[in-house]
């Protein structure tokens, strides 16, 4: 009798035991059921694009500087980087790595016009012309540009189909109007860009705003662009330098009048043999910036030999956002870099909704200015349209040269599909460092 409460413990402990290792067996063939049925199911041969780390995307000298510092977290399209930039000047949203490289230079540049307008010299010398004006330089913070936003950028458009774009404007968006001109406050405006190594046609409202000031004071008190070349630290000449390697604006005068550049791009697309409706087209989309322009309009002219240009000019005229007319200028850039360091291009091709080029051993090359690549179901797409193209005409060798990298994913889709791959070719095809 007194072993039968020790018996009906032992006997209930051994039931709950029992009970565990039947509720683990249970989970135990849920989870193995659940792990065959996802195995069975076939995985996706597509992939979404994933927050990078800038840390392991970008140089040193992009990551941080003086007056800047770029947050960690880098959201993708898919195609393009989009960074969040702190600096001692306002917060920004760059979408591309290198938009990142030009704003950060324009951070750089309003520092040394900071320095510049808030020294003695600056105002001794705007004394000496007149009126001293420098309370009006002084202050070059503003408020920031775009600091957050979506990760997509316009040039994910570019793999889908976009709409061409036709405008009646004869001026950029981005060009000085009105009184400006008439004063001769735009020119000074622009030569005093010029002396700090930046585009005077820059998409930013914050150094249109820093350089607004401190041209406004030099032109009301009579302070040219060589005096104030004297008063830049260190000395005569730009002490800004480009953090990506190179500053595109050395390769013409940017103190010229956006007429002038209008003028000249539209002689030089006439050289190309473009019809002149295609020409007017081109120069009147007020989308890209006389700069870009400019850019564009020279690296399809270097390419001499180079026929069928009509092909990418008619596709950079569907531009519709800054986006697409940056992303579209670097990829002429590109394709004038490889004729040059690579090897030569016969013609431009048109591939679905982009465009490429052709060698005369029939090889199709495709240049784009992309940061990081994925493999997503548009992207599959675009290549799947481009290849179809391809196909039609004969073609069986391509190459792709991208200024970023890809995901292992998409170099795998690439490789399968006998897609010759050159990651990171800034440096050979745009003389950059990033």
């Amino acid at each position: 009798m007194r072993l039968r409460p020790y018996l009906l413990t032992r006997f209930a402990a051994l039931a709950a035991l029992v009970a565990l290792f039947c509720q683990l067996g249970l989970a135990s063939n849920a989870e193995a059921a659940q792990k065959q049925k996802a195995q069975s199911q076939p995985s996706s041969p597509f992939e979404q694009p994933i927050t990078l780390r800038a840390s392991q995307v970008l140089p040193r000298a992009l990551l941080k500087g003086r007056f800047h510092t770029v947050e960690e977290n880098v959201r993708n399209d898919g195609y393009l980087n989009s960074y969040t930039l702190r600096s001692n000047f306002g917060s920004f949203r760059a979408v591309s790595t290198a938009l990142l490289s030009t704003r950060i230079d324009e951070i750089n540049a309003m520092a040394a016009m900071q320095n510049v307008s808030q020294s003695q010299e600056f105002g001794k010398k705007l004394a000496e012309g007149g009126e001293s004006v420098v309370k009006g330089a002084v202050n070059l913070i503003s408020d920031p540009l775009n600091t957050l936003g979506s990760a997509a950028s316009g040039v994910g458009k570019l793999f889908t189909r976009a709409n061409e774009r036709m405008t009646g404007n004869s001026t950029s968006k981005y060009e000085e109007k009105g009184m400006s001109n008439i004063t001769g406050f735009a020119r000074t405006k622009r030569e005093y860009a010029k002396a700090f190594g930046v585009d005077p046609y820059s998409t930013s409202p914050t150094l249109q705003t820093a350089l607004d000031n401190v041209a406004r004071a030099g032109f009301a008190g009579g302070l040219t662009a060589m005096a104030l070349k004297a008063l830049i630290p260190g000395g005569v000449g730009l002490v800004v330098s480009s953090v990506g390697g190179v500053n595109w604006l050395n390769d013409f005068d940017v103190a010229a009048p956006p007429t002038e550049l209008h003028s000249a791009n539209r002689e030089r697309l006439k050289r190309m043999g473009l019809p002149p409706d295609l020409a007017d087209r081109f120069i009147e989309n007020d989308e890209y910036t006389p700069t870009q322009q400019t850019l564009l309009a020279m690296a399809l002219d270097k390419m001499a030999h180079t026929k069928d240009k009509a092909e990418f000019v008619r596709l950079a005229c569907t531009t519709s956002n800054q986006d697409q007319a940056l992303f579209r200028q670097r990829m002429a850039q590109m394709y004038a870099g490889y004729d040059s360091a690579v090897g030569r291009i016969d013609r431009f091709v048109a591939l679905g909704h982009l465009v490429g080029a052709k060698t005369a051993s029939g090889k199709i090359v495709l240049c784009f200015p992309l940061d990081y690549l994925f493999w997503t179901e548009r992207t599959a797409n675009a290549v799947r349209d481009m290849s179809a193209d391809m196909a039609r005409s004969g073609v069986n060798s391509v190459e792709l040269w991208i200024t970023g990298q890809t995901s292992p994913k998409a170099r795998k889709a690439l490789q399968d599909l006998k897609i010759d791959l050159h990651e990171r070719c800034g440096q050979q095809l745009l003389r950059e460092r990033i």
